[in-house]
Formats: C-alpha cells, sequence, structure tokens
C-alpha cells in the first residue's frame, strides 16, 4: 500500500512554534540587556581613586620590623600591654598608606570575619551578590560627601597592601564602603535579602547597644570632666581582639588619639589636642536619606577641626548624614557637655540642665525636636536603651565620693540589670553586656585617654595622655575586672556557646540533645534569661506545657532584654496555661 503524504503542519502549531520562537529571542535578549546593564551598573558605581600629584616618598618606603615595632616612614605600630598601639603623622596619601603597611596582617584578618559574618546574615550566595549590586547602585556617589583629604587617605589604604579579594571588585570602592558600613548597615537592615535573627537570638541591630556619660564639677574629682564610653557590638569579635589606639599627627589640622580597628581612618570615640572628644551611639529615626558623609568620616573632621564644643556641635549639623545618631562631644578646656542628636534631616542638641553635673547617652532621642520620632517611640518599647540609660542615671546619682578614672570604669563595667537580684553575665540590658568592642575613660581636662584592654572592658585600662602617647605621668593603669580571675568570664562565654549550639540542634529536630546543652548553659549562667526563653519554646512544641511553663516564667522573671521577646514570653506563657487547664 502506498505511503500517504504527509500531511502539512496545522495552522495552530505553526502560530505555536511562532510564538516560541519569539519568546525565545525575546527571553535572549533580555538576558543579554540585564547582563548588559549589571555589567554597566558596576562600571558606573564604581568609585574612581583621586590623582596622586607628584610621587609622594611613601611609595618608595618598604615595612622594617624590629624588636616587636613594624616601622614605615616616621610612622610605627606594636602591641603592648595588650593592646595595639599605632602612631601615624604626615599628608593624607601617607597617612593612608602607612596605616595599611602596618597593619596588613590585622585588616586582612578582619575583612575575613567581615565576610563571614556577611554570609551568617545573608547566607544567599544570589541575594549576597544583589546586595552587592544594591549597595553599590546607592552608593555611587558615596565621593561626593567625603572630603578630598580622606579620599587621598582612603586611596593611601589601597596602596600600601595588597588586595587579599580582587575578586570582590575594585578595592578603593569596597574601603569607601567599608567606612560607611555602619550606616549601610542601617539602610539595608530591612531588605529582604537580609536573614534576620530568630526572636530569640537577640536584638536585630547589634551595634545600638552602646552606652556612654559624662561628668563634671562636684561630680568628678578635682571637678575634671571625665567621660565614660562603651563601644558594643556582639557581631565580629575580631573588632575587640585588635582593637588599635592610634596617635594621629596630620599635616593639616589637629592630632588626636582615637580607638579604631585596622583599615578605619574615621573615628568613634577620640579626644583631640584641644581636648574635645567625641563618641557616637547609634539611634532610630523615620527621617531618610539615599547617601551622604559616613558618620566615623564625620567624627574624624571633628577631631581634627574643631578646636571648641560649638565647632564641634556646628561640624555635626552642618554634615549631610543619612542615618541617625547620638553624639556626645566634651570640651576640656571648658568642662562642658552636649549630646548632639542628628538624622539625615534633623538635628538637636541636648545640654545640661543648670545645676546638673552629669550627662547620659544611650541610643534614644531625648530632645523636644526628636523624641516623638515614631521609630524612636517604637525602638524605646523595643531596645534595651531605656534599662542601660536609667541604670547609669542611677549610678551617677548614688555615687558617694566625686568619680575618679577608676569608678568611671566601674560603672561601664557594672552588670545589673531590672528586677534581677544579682549582677547578669551578659545580659544586653545592662550597661556590661560583655559585647563591648572597646571602653574607654576620658579625662578631657587632663588630656588622658583610659583604653581597656580585651576581652571588652574587663582587661586593664591603659591610659595614653595627648602630651605623651605612652605612659602619661600621673596617670595610673586602671585593673582588670575580677571576674576574668574568677572564673565568671569563662562561664558566660561556655554558656553563650552552648545555647548556640542547642539552637542548632534545635532546628535540626535533636531536641533532647538540645535541651541537655540549654541545661548546661542555665547551670552555667543561672540569671540568664536566653536559655529558659528557648528551652521553655520547645517545649510548648513538645506540647509539654507543665515543664514549658517553668522555664517561661523564669525567663520572665529574669527580664528578657528586648520588647519582642518578653511580648513573645507572655503569649506562649498563655498558652501554657489556657492548654493546661483543658
Amino acid at each position: 500500500m502506498p505511503d500517504e503524504p504527509a500531511q502539512p503542519p496545522r495552522p495552530k502549531r505553526r502560530r505555536l512554534r511562532r510564538v516560541l520562537k519569539v519568546a525565545a529571542i525575546l527571553l535572549v535578549a533580555f538576558v543579554a540587556l540585564v547582563a548588559v546593564f549589571l555589567c554597566t551598573l558596576e562600571w558606573w558605581c564604581c568609585a574612581t581613586p583621586p590623582e596622586l600629584e607628584g610621587h609622594p616618598a611613601i611609595l618608595d618606603a618598604r615595612p622594617e620590623e624590629a624588636d616587636g615595632v613594624r616601622r614605615i616612614g616616621a610612622s610605627w605600630l606594636a602591641r603592648r600591654q595588650g593592646l595595639l598601639r599605632m602612631h601615624l603623622e604626615g599628608d593624607p596619601f601617607t597617612l593612608g598608606y602607612a596605616h595599611a603597611a602596618l597593619t596588613e596582617k590585622f585588616a586582612r584578618e578582619q575583612e575575613e570575619h567581615m565576610l563571614e559574618f556577611i554570609e551568617e546574615f545573608v547566607p544567599s550566595s544570589l541575594n549576597r551578590w544583589l546586595l552587592k549590586k544594591l549597595v553599590l547602585l546607592r552608593n555611587y556617589d558615596l565621593t561626593s560627601y567625603i572630603h578630598p583629604a580622606y579620599q587621598l587617605e582612603l586611596y593611601g589604604l589601597t596602596r600600601g597592601a595588597p588586595d587579599p579579594h580582587p575578586e570582590l571588585g575594585p578595592l578603593y570602592t569596597r574601603v569607601l564602603n567599608y567606612h560607611a558600613a555602619h550606616d549601610i548597615s542601617h539602610a539595608v537592615m530591612d531588605s529582604p535579602l537580609i536573614q534576620a535573627p530568630s526572636t530569640d537570638a537577640g536584638h536585630p541591630d547589634p551595634a545600638a547597644l552602646c552606652t556612654s556619660f559624662a561628668a563634671w564639677g562636684a561630680a568628678t574629682q578635682g571637678g575634671h570632666l571625665l567621660i565614660g564610653r562603651n563601644f558594643d557590638f556582639n557581631a565580629l569579635p575580631d573588632f575587640d581582639h585588635n582593637r588599635v589606639v592610634a596617635r594621629v599627627v596630620p599635616d593639616d589640622g589637629l592630632p588626636f588619639i582615637s580607638v579604631t580597628w585596622p583599615g578605619l581612618i574615621g573615628v568613634v570615640s577620640g579626644i583631640n589636642d584641644e581636648r574635645i572628644s567625641i563618641s557616637v551611639n547609634a539611634a532610630q529615626c523615620g527621617d531618610m536619606r539615599r547617601i551622604g558623609t559616613p558618620v566615623s568620616l564625620v567624627m574624624r573632621h571633628v577631631l581634627q577641626h574643631a578646636d571648641s564644643l560649638d565647632a564641634a556641635i556646628g561640624i555635626i549639623r552642618d554634615s549631610q548624614v543619612f542615618v541617625a545618631d547620638c553624639y556626645l562631644v566634651a570640651d576640656g578646656e571648658t568642662g562642658e557637655a552636649a549630646v548632639v542628636e542628628k538624622t539625615p534631616l534633623r538635628c538637636a542638641v541636648r545640654r545640661p540642665a543648670a545645676g546638673e553635673a552629669s550627662l547620659v547617652c544611650s541610643n534614644h532621642f531625648l530632645t523636644p525636636e526628636l523624641e516623638a520620632d515614631a521609630a524612636n517611640v517604637r525602638y524605646l518599647a523595643e531596645g534595651t536603651t531605656v534599662a542601660r540609660h536609667e541604670r547609669m542615671e542611677a549610678l551617677l546619682a548614688a555615687r558617694q565620693e566625686p568619680l575618679s578614672p577608676a569608678t568611671a570604669a566601674a560603672i561601664l563595667r557594672d552588670r545589673a540589670v531590672p528586677g534581677v537580684p544579682r549582677p547578669v553575665l551578659g545580659h544586653l540590658a545592662a550597661i556590661n553586656s560583655i559585647t563591648a568592642t572597646h571602653s574607654v575613660v576620658i579625662d578631657a581636662t587632663a588630656g588622658i585617654i583610659w583604653v581597656a584592654v580585651t576581652p571588652h572592658q574587663l582587661g586593664p585600662y591603659v591610659p595614653f595622655g595627648l602630651k605623651t602617647f605612652e605612659d602619661p605621668p600621673g596617670a595610673a593603669t586602671i585593673p582588670a575586672d575580677p571576674i576574668l580571675a574568677d572564673g565568671s568570664y569563662g562561664r558566660c562565654i561556655q554558656a553563650r556557646q552552648l545555647v548556640k549550639d542547642a539552637r542548632k540542634l534545635g532546628r535540626a529536630g535533636r531536641h533532647d540533645e538540645a535541651a541537655a546543652e540549654l541545661s548546661k548553659a542555665i547551670a552555667l549562667n543561672p540569671d540568664h534569661y536566653l536559655a529558659h526563653l528557648i528551652l521553655g519554646r520547645m517545649r510548648l512544641g513538645q506540647k509539654r506545657f507543665a515543664e514549658a511553663a517553668a522555664h517561661l516564667e523564669r525567663a520572665q522573671a529574669l527580664h528578657p532584654a528586648f520588647g519582642s521577646q518578653r511580648r513573645a514570653v507572655a503569649q506562649m506563657l498563655a498558652t501554657c496555661r489556657r492548654q493546661g487547664a483543658d
């Protein structure tokens, strides 16, 4: 039988094939356009380093090391008494180049830890890639808000040591963004690309725990202006271990001492030769600005150029920032202090009332202009700022004798928590939550700064002077906190690790093993609520209501640090009682 002739494709099939072909072409074109856009975005958003004039002499210098001191040109770095001490001097490019050459090893380790930290918060490689593009796009004109001298110094940072991660993009752009890390983290914290910690893990902003104060007149020995300050950051331990005390002598402006970390030319705590001191505490506000000057560089400008309290306030007021912060500024010459509450759109100054001899600063706004801001009000209810502020005020009011540097350090080490009868190890509502990256006491009148040796504020406070950088005469080292010697600190760290391990076991469904780790943590640190909270949540999920209620009641009595935790405990307890009654 002869073969039947092939039938032509039906019209519908031909149309479908055409549609699919066109769709495939459009898809390929779209992907190509997106790829071109992203490549163009990378090129367009990456910052261009400033041009050097001539050939700076530092380019021909090489670091040399002898007797534990690393030197390049007139700058040097040494570790003594548990602290990295760094002296820098010269023009902006030389300052940055020497900084990088001296701290290369520590800066490389620090970047590795920072990348691990980012990976923890953004576990998806695709999300990290998208976040990088978002940051580049947001910050494409960041250099427009950075003084040319600081741009040169940042460029020096990129030239003084090799780039350990060229695959991450141009080093100059990375260094710029690292200097805006505090600001960027505030701006992107609510991004869906970031995996926020669970409600029992702690506060989503690990930087918003700082507490500081100033005292003077009748409140202090000799009427000196004393400042105490904890810079808390519970995410990157490397920032605690490799803290740097830097004496910077720029060609233009005032010399100053800053407590910093490798690779940071900005300032978060410091004092200059005119005895102007400054520190910063993160805050919350609804005011928004896409980009501005990184806060650490605003503070650097204050120390390098302000010779009075009013000049310091003026620099902060005139700066265009893109996050909200509280700045504690003080003048050792006049004995005055103030808190500048600054947002991207507003600025207000909080000064002491007549007759007051102290001023406290934590992480919320108190001026009439800003205290009613919705984000500030929410943080008052959610965060630990009120507990720490009130405890600091109570300690200053209860003093029996005028404050000395040693008693100021004791305040910074205070571990009391509202409603808990004994001091607590590592509670985030305490002034000393055992998370401080650094802690300082400043006698602004005498021009001396005491810097705590790691860990946190528990090691000795070592003095540094404006006139004599090392071992200023008449300034004794403040002894270490006794909890380092009696085993309390070790128990705190061990309990933290057990809680961390238990949470991982719980997520894997290994509840009995997790409960065993939590029980060990409770035995080591019985006055901390967190292990009880997690264990109560776990037992509730297993419908073991009586056991869950016992742990949750204990957690409630031990004052959970954050509002979300307190609400969660109350809700779980209500569930336990309702189910137990059925």
